[in-house]
């Protein structure tokens, strides 16, 4: 139970890698905060978490829309009194094709969730455990984040990478 006490929140935590993560660190002891922008699904990710005996708790947040971040801190604060591991898990994918193919409106909401809805969350979740003792901040990156090329998701692979300058420059 190594993360017993401690208060986890995934952003995009209902399918997939942060699904995943949301279950480990509940079946580690975490009280875990599960988000994503199906309310059916968070609602389907918390009750399974809880017939399991884990102890979760899920808000539906779009990470691209202005204060939804914030408002998910306030979610976790005000369901369990604190947060230790903010997780930027969510993300997204424009499939494999080439760039060309995609509309410039695809391309803004690549970029929106996976470069500036985590600078964002980092932002929020960043200063409110300086104030409160301290925490640990988890942004997920993927295939591009070591500067790989990737023919067919480049403009995914480019936000990872994005996410790994990001993060370096964080934490120096």
């Amino acid at each position: 139970m190594r993360l017993q006490d401690k208060v986890v929140v995934i952003t995009g935590s209902t399918r997939g890698i942060g699904r995943s993560i949301a279950l480990a660190c509940a079946g580690e002891g975490a009280s875990v905060v599960v988000s994503s922008r199906s309310a059916e699904a968070v609602l389907r990710t918390v009750e399974e978490m809880k017939v399991r005996g884990y102890d979760a708790a899920g808000i539906t947040c779009d990470t691209t829309v202005p204060g939804a971040l914030g408002e998910l801190l306030r979610f976790a604060v005000d369901t369990f009194g604190k947060v230790d591991v903010w997780i930027n898990n969510a993300g997204l994918s424009s499939g494999y094709r080439p760039l060309d193919e995609m509309t410039p409106e695809g391309i803004s909401q690549v970029v929106a969730t996976n470069v500036t809805s985590l600078a964002v969350g980092c932002s929020i979740a960043i200063p409110w455990m300086r104030t409160h003792g301290g925490g640990i901040v988890i942004n997920m990156s993927g295939r591009g984040g070591k500067g790989e090329t990737s023919p067919w998701t480049a403009l995914y692979a480019a936000t990872k990478a994005a996410v790994t300058s990001l993060t370096r420059s964080l934490a120096a």
